[in-house]
């Protein structure tokens, strides 16, 4: 099976398959087994990666080509806060980029609100598709919807955060002086330290929201790999201590030249 062969298979409602570099588990595709690159929200409704592959290659032109062979397109919506809600629970990930890939704003909008919870769901329409009646001429969403959509996706996502646990930040290989300092600006999470040998044997015992890794040297990079290939690794947004820009299987790249309180803005965009 090639590249495309598979994406084509996601796109058309497959929940498993791989092919080297790239990975349908259920709803989302992964590449390089650990970052993801879309998850389907309905059949016809999916949100894609928008930022770039953490190594050069062809996959979104890919999913791009086969999303748009079906009849989709890029529409508003991408930055629903329903999709930090939707991703936390398909996938453990939250605070990433996404475009909004469906038919028209208004199907993709009324996707969104069934998936992230019923109370969202659409009632109208007799037929087997719950989101029958939202393409009616001339009706909008907000009309479509019972009560106000932009206030019930402001209330769904202030209850996730309400009642989310404390987020869990593991620091791997930093020293006693940057994990204090990243305690100072993560107040609200709950930071563990561990050096590089101990970190990837605790890892699903702690459950981290977020790892924290020294990869200013060869020690620390290979580590971010050895990380994403482990069962406990693939799934965990990873921020990288670095000066020699963003290593691969890291999210993101911290300035070693700086420190916690100028990387606290790219920290919380990682946290749920």
């Amino acid at each position: 099976m090639s590249d495309l062969e598979l994406i084509e298979a996601y796109v058309q409602g497959a929940g498993d398959g791989s092919v080297p570099g790239l990975q349908v588990q259920g709803d989302v595709l992964y590449v390089g087994g650990w970052w993801h690159a879309a998850l389907r929200i309905a059949k016809d409704v999916y949100i894609v990666r928008a930022e770039p592959l953490p190594q050069p290659g062809p996959f979104l032109d890919l999913l791009a080509v086969a999303l748009e062979g079906s009849g989709l397109r890029v529409v508003e919506g991408g930055d629903s806060p329903l999709i930090d809600a939707i991703t936390y629970v398909t996938a453990d990930v939250s605070g990433l980029e996404w475009n909004l890939w469906a038919p028209d704003a208004r199907r993709g909008a009324a996707a969104i609100a069934r998936r992230a919870g019923a109370e969202t769901a659409p009632v109208s329409g007799s037929g087997s598709d719950p989101l029958e009646g939202f393409d009616a001429p001339g009706e909008s969403l907000l009309e479509n919807l019972p009560g106000n959509y932009g206030d019930i996706s402001a209330q769904f996502a202030q209850a996730l955060v309400d009642g989310m646990p404390t987020p869990v930040v593991l620091a791997v290989g930093l020293a006693e002086d940057v994990v204090a300092d990243v305690e100072a600006v993560l107040p609200r999470c709950r930071i563990e330290s561990r050096t590089m040998d101990d970190a990837i044997a605790t890892c699903g015992l702690l459950k981290p929201d977020l790892v924290l890794v020294d990869a200013a040297g060869e020690r620390g990079r290979r580590f971010l790999l050895e990380f994403r290939a482990d069962a406990c690794g693939r799934f965990v947004p990873v921020a990288a201590v670095t000066a020699d820009g963003e290593p691969p299987g890291a999210d993101v790249a911290l300035d070693s030249g700086t420190g916690p309180l100028a990387w606290q803005e790219q920290l919380l965009a990682l946290l749920p």
